[in-house]
């Protein structure tokens, strides 16, 4: 499968060639004529900055991580409707709506997230579980992002932009996976962390301390269908390599059933020629307190700031 990928690739990458930037604006463009999407925010906005930097011809150094944002999701959705899965991207069409910062991740200021970069980010990992022959589906509202029939598993992608959002985003995907019922894991993608200097040594893994908060915010016992974490990132001014992937579960969750889960997710994330990383079985000192809560009671917000500021705010 990943040869026909890679073949997606080379013709996306030819079509920008012979038509230049304007045949990323016609993909943009009809996508949002489709869903009717306008107004100065997310995918609209961006096209609408894009059109005003193509036009101009004011490509420079300040706009170029946008100009490559918006080169990335039209690869995106153009390499989604070649494979006959429009329906991965019709199902974030609202979300994207609502994205309000589109820029160079440095300047992202909120906490959880920034909601155009993570949609973005959500419609990767999609494309990457196609590549790797996965059978998925989008979930709806509410649900988790994919629901994987064979393994039945599914997955909640997140980027959280902040420590503290990542402890808040994970406690929400770890609802969202309860309450459908199925072993599931979550995807967080740390570029926005990355991009912000808050990760140490980035390029090599990341300190025991992210990786205790982490695994404070998943659930321990086995009446959870919540398995584990896979962390994925890139340090754009030291890696060569691309993503840096590594996946974390709590000590209790190790058996092999899940092991094979979580490694399938690990290998369809991976580019080929990456070494696979071995899974970290952790115990943390602190674990947020599922038990002591009705599960669609829980606020990630609210209870999981609170816990985050009483327990983990040292790191």
């Amino acid at each position: 499968m990943k040869d026909k990928f890679e073949q997606l690739s080379i013709e996306f990458n030819k079509l920008v060639e012979m038509n230049g930037v304007r045949f990323c604006i016609d993909i943009i463009q009809n996508y949002c004529n489709k869903h009717n999407l306008q107004g100065p925010d997310g995918i609209a906005g961006l096209l609408d900055y894009i059109k005003v930097v193509y036009d101009r011809k004011q490509l420079n150094s300040d706009n170029a991580s946008v100009v490559k944002s918006f080169g990335e999701t039209a690869y995106l959705f153009w390499a989604l409707e070649k494979l006959g899965r429009s329906d991965l991207i019709d199902a974030v069409a609202k979300q994207m709506q609502s994205g309000w910062d589109f820029g160079e991740t440095r300047g992202y200021k909120n906490e959880e997230a920034n909601y155009f970069r993570s949609f973005e980010i959500e419609l990767n990992v999609g494309l990457r579980l196609l590549e790797y022959n996965l059978d998925i589906k989008a979930g709806d509202e509410g649900e988790p992002d994919y629901i994987i029939s064979s393994p039945e598993l599914v997955l909640e992608v997140k980027a959280p932009g902040s420590k503290k959002g990542l402890f808040k985003c994970i406690i929400k995907a770890v609802k969202q996976i309860e309450k459908y019922g199925i072993k599931g894991v979550v995807v967080v993608v740390l570029d926005h962390i990355v991009s912000r200097n808050i990760i140490r040594n980035p390029a090599v893994n990341l300190d025991a301390e992210i990786v205790d908060l982490i695994c404070s915010a998943l659930p321990t016992d086995d009446k959870y269908s919540t398995i584990g974490v896979i962390v994925e990132w890139v340090d754009w001014e030291e890696c060569e390599n691309g993503s840096i992937v590594q996946a974390i579960m709590p000590a209790s969750k190790k058996n092999i059933h899940n092991e094979e889960l979580m490694e399938l997710i690990i290998e369809a994330e991976l580019r080929k020629d990456s070494e696979k990383p071995k899974i970290i079985f952790y115990e943390s000192q602190n674990y947020f307190p599922y038990d002591c809560y009705k599960l669609e009671d829980i606020d990630p917000s609210s209870d999981g700031g609170q816990f985050y500021e009483k327990y983990l705010n040292k790191l």
